[in-house]
């Protein structure tokens, strides 16, 4: 195929892996962080022929920014987990402690992790269950986000997925290119 135009984008990813795609596209890729554009931190690398436009500098959007008001997110999104706070200086404002029936820890990864509104919000991912969904700490509570503080975070409209469930809301936010960035380029 000889495409006029084309668009790739991915995580990303080692140097190995990203010249074997850059020697089949036969262009390089563009680094293009979406924290550019809004309050979240999703580096990618885009590969494309179309002459993207000089980069803006920075963005002050934050994650207060997209923050829906308390009394609006519903109560299943509010966690009732123990929480072991942190500074509050940080990005990473604490974690969620979660036991296994033996009264061990399960785990104390990424799914657990309490961000500041105050800062970028880590990248979104395809949430597919188990807790994965990115927490923010919000008048001294941790909640998850809401499907719409996601869409808000991929610059997509207030409930343009509220077709779906919001299982499939978030796995398709996580799993998609943040509009601002390719309105952008």
């Amino acid at each position: 195929f000889n495409p006029k135009y084309f668009l790739l984008e991915n995580v990303v990813m080692d140097e190995a892996s990203e010249n074997i795609v850059t020697e089949e596209l036969g262009v390089s890729p563009i680094y293009i962080n979406s924290d550019l554009f809004g309050a979240q931190d999703r580096p990618r690398l885009y590969w494309t022929n179309i002459n993207i436009p000089e980069l803006p500098s920075e963005c002050s959007i934050v994650t207060r920014d997209i923050l829906q008001p308390p009394s609006d997110v519903a109560d299943k999104h509010w966690l009732d987990d123990e929480f072991e706070s942190f500074d509050g200086n940080n990005r990473m404002v604490g974690m969620l402690k979660r036991f296994k029936p033996d009264g061990k820890r399960k785990y104390y990864d990424s799914s657990a992790r309490v961000y500041n509104k105050d800062f970028k919000m880590a990248c979104l991912t395809a949430v597919s269950g188990g807790g994965q969904h990115k927490k923010v700490l919000q008048d001294g509570k941790p909640r998850r986000l809401t499907p719409i503080e996601y869409e808000r975070l991929q610059g997509v409209p207030d409930d343009y997925t509220s077709m779906v469930a919001d299982s499939h809301r978030y796995k398709m936010l996580g799993n998609g290119w943040t509009v601002d960035v390719i309105a952008h380029i």
